[in-house]
């Protein structure tokens, strides 16, 4: 990493762990440079070079040394420029010959720590003393009497942290407003305190990395809808509530992130607030046995969206129950939207009341699918440019063939790829991902794959027999199995044209082109076509 973006995490870093030494390093502090693990920073004041040389550079080195990943030398420098410039020294006189007189020589002005109002190189500029410490504590006025001399900074010794008394931030703060005639409070959690600005959430899901298909098209159009009209205030009562339901690990709780960042990218004045059922019962718990429920309501019934994840784990669990039918009741008159997932259907979560399941049905239900061949593909293509990785179309193809009941065991697949071949320094191949995932059960699972089982499974599943299949007659009803047939033959085992031609009693390879041809065009127009072939994709991976 070069000098600036370091400087910059490391700011970042004082603004959310030191919040009141920022300003300080702001202003005051600089990078100079940042050669061969030497970070130098340059500070604008001494008393800044010993806080930070004898308390806070530890802390400095830490944090630039995690961000790097390696080890950082941090070296503390004053900036020889800072503040008024001072007056060269006389020179010494030369000395004088044995035999001569010295010609006198005017004593020179005493060079005091604070130039008086007459002497001052700006006149203008009225005199002050540099801040006693980075806490911002105000300067006092001008005494009567005369100030100390000077420091003799060189002189000054480095002290450990143990052995340097640091004023106290507590005691500076109320000195700070007592002065300014305001009443303090040092903590967030007083009633005097200003509430910090509510940091807004981030995450890696959203709309724009989420992969899309026939599988969970009508899911995703329906979150991105919802996050629009919420960030337009543009409400729809018949996406509201939006409920989510499928398998586990298809991409639900990826769509709910997808609302909470969308928002929160697009309007600041807009709260959303997304938990996991488990977190919600957890919460009502402590608040009942804490008394908080009025704070624990309103927590849940001003908010702009409620997102709720795996609702099914509410179970029977009456008090959960009870605040969720009457926050939903609060939201929902207050024309606020609520998105649910779930694993089942509304009527299918067998625990809940009636008065719950009819108004998780009352807006729009809508299904996420187990992803199909081409959706995995475009899943682990999409990693993989995301990643700037080179993983080859015959690996990507051989994963989706297999592990496709599940997103987070396609990418589960992908990641053990990836990590294998960073560890041995290999290239990803075809072979070196069948080598690592040998053992994956998905893969286990399946039976050895080869034309005579895709010949049986087309002909039981269109209940054709094997001789008319493979033999030369075109009837209607025998065609659109044996294109389907060879097409398989061809996707599924990569097999070459003329050795599928050889299989079905074909003279060259022409008619099984064609037939694969066919087929990939009708594919993107026939709907019916392409569920039969998904489902004998299901049946050929069924032990």
């Amino acid at each position: 990493m070069d000098l600036f973006s370091l400087w910059e995490h490391l700011l970042s870093y004082v603004q959310e762990h030191n919040f009141q030494f920022y300003s300080m390093f702001q202003s005051q502090t600089f990078p100079y440079s940042y050669e061969k693990g030497v970070f130098t920073i340059m500070v604008n004041k001494p008393y800044l070079y010993q806080w930070m040389q004898n308390v806070y550079k530890s802390t400095i080195t830490q944090v630039l040394s995690a961000e790097t990943g390696t080890p950082v030398t941090v070296e503390i420098l004053l900036n020889p420029n800072a503040g008024n410039p001072q007056p060269d020294p006389a020179p010494m006189p030369a000395a004088p010959a044995p035999d001569s007189v010295p010609a006198p020589v005017p004593a020179p002005k005493p060079v005091s720590a604070v130039t008086q109002e007459p002497e001052a190189p700006f006149p203008d500029a009225p005199a002050v003393r540099e801040t006693p410490d980075p806490f911002g504590t105000p300067a006092p006025a001008p005494a009567d009497k005369p100030l100390a001399p000077p420091i003799d900074l060189a002189k000054i010794q480095p002290r450990s942290v143990e052995e340097t008394e640091l004023p106290s931030i507590q005691d500076r703060i109320r000195e700070k407003k007592s002065a300014e005639g305001r009443e303090i409070s040092l903590f967030p959690s007083d009633r005097d305190a200003a509430p910090e600005p509510e940091k807004k959430k981030t995450s890696p899901h959203t709309f724009d990395n989420f992969v899309f298909g026939n599988c969970n098209r009508m899911a995703y159009e329906a979150a991105l809808a919802v996050a629009k009209q919420v960030v337009a205030d543009d409400y729809n009562r018949s996406f509201n509530p939006l409920f989510i339901y499928g398998p586990s690990g298809l991409g639900k709780t990826h769509l709910l992130h997808a609302i909470e960042n969308y928002v929160y990218e697009h309007t600041k004045n807009k709260k959303v607030l997304l938990m996991p059922s488990e977190a919600f019962f957890n919460e009502l718990i402590l608040a009942i046995r804490d008394k908080k429920q009025e704070q624990f309501r309103q927590k849940y019934r001003t908010v702009d969206v409620l997102l709720l994840d795996d609702i099914q784990f509410f179970g029977n669990k009456e008090s959960s129950l009870f605040e969720l039918f009457n926050t939903f009741n609060v939201l929902f008159e207050s024309q606020k939207n609520i998105v649910l997932t779930s694993d089942t259907t509304p009527e299918n979560l067998s625990s809940m009341e009636d008065r719950l399941k009819s108004r998780f049905a009352s807006g729009l239900v809508v299904q996420i699918s187990p992803p199909d061949f081409e959706i995995c593909c475009a899943i682990l293509q999409s990693r993989a440019i995301q990643d700037h990785i080179d993983f080859p179309q015959d690996a990507v193809e051989y994963i989706a063939r297999y592990i496709n009941k599940n997103v987070r065991e396609l990418e589960g697949a992908y990641n053990t790829v990836l990590a294998n071949a960073r560890l041995l320094r290999k290239t990803i191949t075809l072979e070196l991902t069948k080598d690592v995932l040998r053992d994956n059960p998905y893969i286990n699972q399946t039976k050895e794959l080869t034309m005579d089982v895709i010949i049986d499974t087309v002909c039981r599943e269109y209940d054709v027999p094997r001789t008319k299949l493979l033999g030369r007659g075109r009837p209607q009803n025998i065609v659109i199995p044996r294109q389907i047939a060879m097409y398989l033959c061809r996707k599924e085992l990569d097999e070459p044209f003329q050795s599928i031609a050889n299989v079905f009693h074909k003279k060259d390879h022409t008619s099984v082109l064609q037939a694969c041809k066919k087929i990939d065009k009708s594919l993107a127009e026939d709907s019916a076509l392409k569920k039969s072939i998904d489902h004998l994709r299901e049946l050929l991976k069924k032990p």
